[in-house]
């Protein structure tokens, strides 16, 4: 067999010269962009902005990074008040079982815990104490490779290869490993956590997160993590939840397909880590650990911030989760979109409505930059979430709560008025917005799908009871 060279390789995988999703200029908003893509965007008419024109106002002055260990699920291991909240709805697992609740029986219940095994086994997910790259480590390290054979080559030079083709090729390995959507953005720093939460005996022990000018990422001795200033990119992803799991929240379906968004992206983000330090060069991977996901997935044109703290993309809604790689790879960023989220959310309200612990704010109250509590940053417009009564709630469920999303009008199933409105939201006609609110209540979507339901749609032998 005759030796092939690395761009012959790549492109006997597809992962070169694939078309791309075509995106059709339709005008002009000064120096914005009006676009549309089916495959991108969904059928929604994108604002794309200029660069240094993002939909976000952040005021400098009063933004700090976010350490880590202010994150809701982190001050579950050293907040006393946290800790005394989980400790008084400890038994509501075993009572939902014990009473065979629908939605909460022990099938659900090991349907639920069965989802996040990957991501609990290598510590990506938030509630694990510490979240991220301290478990992460241990598989992917957080230098070189574990395919030498390709690093043997050296750092791959893309001869041939335009930027914008090799961004793309590693668009299509991010979707290979199980991304939805992908996208990059330039690294700004005031997204990456000041310090992150360490998996020690001593809750609440914090270890800085620093750039310097350094050849490769390094964990120090006393477990500082120092990102070299090359590491410029972004690569943001987003993970689908399955529509009907999401429509059966407040269940163990609904938080199955949370648990399943989750562990997806932690064997999605190994990989493409895996896949750039084949090519020679550095990569970090990150499922919910050194930085904000949102504002970086915003910067990288994967949605809009919504009313409920989400990101909603145009395709999928809310129902996503999201990830990112940060990497040496020059890559060409894409750009931030509009698509009538923030308009949409000033008239609709219904995540506030469909809230049990009145964590969010309600129609009527405008966005601010103030904080609600340290699980908020504040310095940046926004409806804030207040996190506290948020997670409360989910220790009075006894699992996660995702109603806020399964009551988002973006988060429509296929079919004319999902088409409709994304079409309508899009043009952005003033009263529409109203108009397409009574139509998705008039829809009654929203409502909860029965999770007894959730078994015989999707073909299951045996409905079984508990």
């Amino acid at each position: 067999m005759s030796e092939i060279n690395r761009r012959d390789f790549l492109r006997m995988l597809g992962l070169a010269g694939i078309a791309y999703p075509a995106t059709k200029l339709v005008g002009r908003i000064g120096s914005d962009e009006l676009v549309e893509s089916p495959d991108q965007y969904g059928g929604f008419l994108i604002r794309r902005h200029a660069a240094g024109n993002p939909p976000y106002q952040v005021e400098d002055a009063r933004y700090e990074r976010m350490p880590q260990k202010n994150i809701m699920f982190m001050r579950a291991v050293w907040d006393e008040q946290t800790k005394n909240m989980m400790a008084q709805y400890k038994e509501v697992p075993k009572n939902h079982m014990m009473n065979k609740d629908e939605g909460f029986t022990q099938l659900e219940y090991a349907f639920y815990t069965a989802s996040w095994t990957v991501a609990m086994a290598l510590g990506t997910g938030e509630g694990s104490i510490g979240g991220g790259n301290r478990g992460l480590a241990s598989w992917i390290p957080l230098a070189g490779t574990r395919t030498p054979i390709a690093a043997s080559a050296g750092q791959w030079q893309p001869d041939g290869y335009s930027p914008e083709e090799v961004t793309h090729i590693v668009k299509t390995v991010s979707k290979f490993f199980g991304a939805s959507l992908a996208g990059v953005s330039e690294m700004d720093e005031r997204w990456i956590y000041s310090s992150r939460m360490m998996r020690f005996d001593k809750p609440g022990t914090v270890a800085p997160i620093i750039f310097d000018d350094v050849p490769e990422p390094v964990e120090k001795d006393d477990f500082t993590l120092v990102i070299p200033r090359s590491m410029k990119w972004i690569i943001s992803m987003a993970f689908e939840m399955d529509e009907e799991g999401i429509a059966t929240y407040n269940s163990g379906i609904g938080s199955a397909a949370t648990g399943n968004g989750y562990s997806r992206k932690a064997f999605t983000v190994a990989s493409v880590a895996e896949f750039i330090r084949g090519l020679g060069y550095h990569a970090i991977p990150s499922p919910n650990d050194t930085g904000l996901s949102i504002p970086m997935a915003i910067d990288a044109g994967l949605g809009e911030l919504s009313r409920m703290g989400l990101l909603v993309t145009p395709k999928y809604g809310p129902r996503v989760r999201l990830a990112k790689v940060i990497t040496d790879m020059p890559l060409v960023p894409d750009q931030p979109i509009s698509f009538g989220v923030h308009q949409f959310c000033e008239v609709c309200g219904k995540c506030a409505d469909a809230c049990p612990s009145g964590a969010i704010m309600k129609l009527g109250e405008a966005r601010t930059m103030d904080a609600i509590n340290i699980s908020t940053n504040p310095g940046v417009l926004k409806w804030p979430i207040d996190a506290e009564k948020c997670y409360e709630q989910w220790q009075i469920n006894g699992m996660d709560c995702s109603l806020c999303m399964r009551a988002c009008p973006f988060n429509k199933p296929e079919g004319w008025l999902h088409e409709a409105t994304r079409v309508l939201i899009g043009a952005r006609s003033g009263s529409l917005d109203k108009i397409l609110l009574n139509l998705d209540s008039a829809s009654r979507f929203g409502e909860q799908f029965k999770p007894s339901e959730f078994w015989k749609s999707k073909k299951n032998f045996i409905h079984a009871k508990g």
